[in-house]
């Protein structure tokens, strides 16, 4: 039996943060989370090495497989056009690749918030040295730019298109 986690990525523009649209799950890869060190490194005369950190920044990164542009549920499954064209709804119905791309193309050059939630059942840490709290469930928000982006149409139907989408944010 599957169950539903409140967990994933979610996107709002800066001008209306309050506003979280939830990006789908259906065949998501794992999300990727990673550091952008600015940093500045130097060896010494005597050998020695020097090392300004200006700043770390967070990247994190998702693609989809075979994920239906359309977004959301359908009304009735069984009278359901997916019986005949494949997939046309996003299984979560979160948004889905036609709204991940016009979300791109909207907000390009402009800065927007990014949540990235934790699962709920997240279980702390405890190693020999020290005591790691369990990660924010509430997730981690911070404001970032599009850095990448990749839309491939996979298949076309008549109502829908299979995709392969790849995101990709970074902290400002």
């Amino acid at each position: 039996m599957a169950y539903s986690a409140s967990a994933g990525i979610a996107v709002a523009t800066s001008a209306a943060p309050t506003i979280f649209y939830q990006l789908t799950d259906h065949n998501r890869q794992p999300i990727t989370m990673d550091y952008d060190v600015l940093e500045k490194v130097a060896r010494m005369a005597d050998g020695t090495m020097r090392k300004y950190v200006v700043s770390r920044k967070r990247k994190v990164s998702a693609n989809w497989q075979d994920l239906p542009s359309g977004t959301g549920k359908p009304a009735n499954p069984a009278n359901s056009s997916t019986l005949n064209y494949g997939y046309t709804f996003t299984v979560d119905g979160n948004k889905g690749g036609a709204w991940i791309k016009s979300f791109y193309e909207q907000n390009i050059f402009k800065p927007i918030v990014v949540r990235v939630v934790h699962s709920q059942d997240s279980a702390s840490i405890n190693s020999d040295s020290a005591f790691y709290p369990s990660p924010n469930t509430a997730g981690e928000t911070f404001n970032c730019f599009i850095t990448g982006f990749k839309y491939d149409i996979i298949k076309r139907y008549e109502l829908t298109d299979l995709v392969n989408v790849s995101i990709e944010f970074t902290e400002i």
